[in-house]
Order: structure tokens, then C-alpha cells, then sequence
């Protein structure tokens, strides 16, 4: 499975492999976050974690966030966003001991 060109950080997916860092991906939000490349990343690295915000907010939270009238939606979207990253490090670290 290939973008067509190289991964964000520029890295090739061997060395994408190679990473062994308990990661959160995060996609599918607006357009520079694609969930195709969320999906290969998370395939990539072992440790990953794939979180589609849609699968944690409901269709009307969605549209009220995306909704460039709305000032305050990206507040709510990282207040979540947020909860979850809290959750994820709770997850690594009780895994460590």
C-alpha cells in the first residue's frame, strides 16, 4: 500500500517499523489529517494506537465542531481529544509496571 509519497516525517515505512514508542495516531478530522494515512501509519508502527474521532464523537457533536461558525468547536474537539491522550498515557504506563 503506497501515498505516493513520503510518510509526514519523511521517513520510509522500514524505518517507520523501526520506531518502538507507544504512539497515538489521531485521523479523519479535516483534510490534513486523512484517514488512509492514519491507517498505514498505524499499520506501520507496532505500538500505535489508531483514534477516529468519529468513533468517539456523535455525527451532531461532529458537524457542530467542523462548523466554522461555531468558535468554539475546536475547543470541544480537543477537550476530547484530550480525555482520550489522557487515557492513552494512563494505558502505557500502567503497562510498564
Amino acid at each position: 500500500m503506497t501515498l505516493g509519497r513520503a510518510h509526514v516525517a519523511g521517513l520510509s515505512d522500514e524505518q517507520l517499523r523501526d520506531i518502538t514508542t507507544h504512539t497515538m495516531i489521531v485521523s479523519g478530522f479535516r483534510k490534513d489529517h486523512p484517514r488512509q494515512a492514519a491507517e498505514k501509519l498505524h499499520h506501520l508502527l507496532p505500538h500505535s494506537e489508531l483514534v477516529l474521532p468519529s468513533e468517539y464523537f456523535s455525527p451532531d457533536e461532529m458537524e457542530r465542531i467542523l462548523d466554522e461558525a461555531n468558535p468554539g468547536g475546536d475547543q470541544e474537539y480537543w477537550a476530547g481529544m484530550a480525555a482520550l491522550l489522557n487515557k492513552f498515557i494512563r494505558r502505557v504506563e500502567a503497562a510498564r509496571t
